[in-house]
């Protein structure tokens, strides 16, 4: 085999192989990514969600509904 060959034969498997992984990754980080529709409806579910552990945590520690639990309890 001609080293010229051989050596044509070597960039091709390095170009090849470069070209492949190029492609995945980029097939990769287009899989990934959300709508801004789907971003949207998280945001909107996550602050639904505050507001509700805000809620739970003030009625929690509201010293007037502890009063009232300790009435229960007795």
């Amino acid at each position: 085999m001609d080293v010229f060959v051989f050596v044509l034969i070597i960039v091709a498997i390095g170009c090849g192989t470069g070209v492949v992984t190029s492609y995945f990754e980029s097939k990769t980080k287009t899989a990934n990514k959300i709508s801004q529709a789907q971003f949207e409806e998280i945001v909107s579910k996550l602050d639904k969600t505050i507001a509700r552990v805000e809620t739970l945590e003030r009625l929690a520690l509201d010293s007037d509904q502890d009063l009232k639990r300790e009435f229960r309890n007795l």
